[in-house]
């Protein structure tokens, strides 16, 4: 079975961070794809400029929708800006609107995957996503033994959350609906410790998350948020050498798609 791996950078917004050009640079030069994760009412035309003049470039990167604007609407401690209280109707007027956005902005270049900012939906979110016609969700799953216990008896029962938990589709239909998950599982940052500042898995911790991943999975998801990782640019050079070194080929969420895709016809 092929071994996959994809990149998605998350809070790409109103500014062209030199975090962002970099992580670009870097893996523009190894022929890698970037999934930017756009918040469609917070980008400005200068983000927007630089990302479409990237269009040409070997087809390396695409445009998926990440929220909103990204606002914290709930009320505490229930969610932030998809979940909680929000019903059905609110949910899907902001999806529209986000789409609409990223229409205008980027027309072929984005792809109809989404991201929930913090993580965070509901019930209603999922049937605000299939009633606009995305064709997958980018979530996350953890690759511990419980969480992976956890994940089958969600699915075996055919539930999202069983205790509270949400439990994880990865590269299968979301239960009773009609796209997929593409739940990334490689999170570099440990732990925030600041408004734009981290605590990094060391490269070593990073290679363990992979070889747990990879008994699981054949498709592991790296998630990056360019704006924490100033300096970093060997801890991501040495990790997708380290998946390059381990037969792993790179792929956007559109290639996922057709590939499942093909898989269920056949």
């Amino acid at each position: 079975m092929s071994k996959i791996a994809f990149i998605r950078n998350d809070d790409v917004r109103e500014q062209l961070d030199s975090e962002l050009i970099n992580i670009h640079s870097l893996l523009r030069s190894k022929k890698i794809p970037l999934s930017l994760a756009v918040e469609p009412a917070n980008i400005t035309q200068d983000v927007v400029d630089w990302i479409n003049s990237m269009n040409d470039e070997c087809d390396i990167i695409e445009v998926i929708q990440h929220g909103f604007d990204h606002n914290k609407r709930n009320i505490y401690p229930y969610g932030f800006e998809f979940g909680g209280q929000r019903d059905f109707i609110d949910q899907e007027a902001d999806l529209l609107s986000g789409w609409n956005l990223l229409d205008k902005y980027f027309g072929q270049l984005w792809t109809k995957v989404i991201s929930f900012p913090y993580g965070a939906y509901n019930v209603q979110t999922l049937e605000a996503v299939k009633s606009c016609g995305y064709k997958a969700i980018s979530t996350s799953f953890g690759v511990e033994f419980y969480h992976t216990l956890k994940d089958i008896v969600g699915r075996v029962v055919g539930k999202s959350r069983v205790a509270g938990k949400k439990i994880s589709y990865h590269d299968r239909f979301v239960m009773n609906y009609n796209f997929y998950d593409f739940g990334t599982c490689i999170n570099i940052i440990k732990r925030q410790t600041g408004q734009n500042e981290c605590e990094h898995y060391t490269f070593d911790e990073l290679k363990a998350y992979v070889m747990k991943a990879s008994r699981i999975t054949n498709k592991i998801g790296i998630l990056l948020h360019h704006r924490f990782h100033k300096g970093q640019d060997e801890l991501l050079d040495k990790l997708t050498d380290f998946l390059l070194e381990n037969d792993y080929t790179f792929m956007r969420f559109r290639e996922l798609i057709t590939t499942r895709d093909c898989q269920e016809v056949e």
